[in-house]
């Protein structure tokens, strides 16, 4: 009995390092590891990513000059992609949950794994597709002149971001370090 729960206890430990082992953003570098493709990244599109960031107010901005027409346009792309991309996500966590269901059976199979494991990987994939696609619908739609406009503020937007992010991240090491220093210096 003990060795049957000391292997649940095992199982289900790699399974929640195997699931939850998805690769981390990361803040210092612009490309690949953001989740997007590195052609998306140098033509700008790409910050928008793979969720709900709502370009609109950007848009709207008077120096973009965009016609009523343009906007609609671009709004509608982005609604319809908001929509396929949600149905995507959730087709994603329910098979991570079949990963895990198959991962805490007393025989988990490996075929049956390994054919989850391409099917998430495939959503997945159908993901990122979706959102490259949206970037260039909306790219089809601007003008030129727009369209760089449009990459420059978004360059700057996340550069703001992601100073603020670091800028974030500084103040809690530095509040941490802060609480550490007045407990160990000796009162006066």
């Amino acid at each position: 009995m003990k060795q049957k729960i000391l292997l649940l206890s095992i199982l289900m430990f790699a399974s929640l390092k195997l699931i939850s082992a998805q690769p981390q953003p990361n803040y210092d570098k612009m490309g690949p590891g953001m989740g997007n493709p590195p052609m998306m990244m140098e033509s700008g599109m790409g910050y928008m990513g793979h969720g709900k960031f709502d370009i609109m107010p950007i848009l709207r901005d008077p120096k973009f000059k965009f016609s009523e027409e343009q906007l609609s346009k671009i709004d509608a792309i982005q609604k319809k992609t908001i929509i396929d991309i949600d149905k995507k996500q959730i087709e994603l966590q329910q098979e991570r949950v079949n990963i895990k269901e198959e991962l805490f059976k007393d025989s988990p199979e490996l075929s049956k794994l390994k054919t989850m494991l391409d099917k998430k990987a495939s959503i997945a994939a159908e993901i990122e597709y979706l959102s490259i696609k949206r970037d260039l619908d909306i790219k089809a739609v601007m003008t030129k002149e727009q369209f760089t406009m449009f990459q420059d503020t978004m360059k700057k937007f996340m550069m703001e971001k992601r100073e603020r992010f670091h800028d974030n991240d500084r103040m809690k090491k530095g509040d941490n370090k802060m609480n550490k220093d007045s407990k160990t210096k000796p009162k006066k």
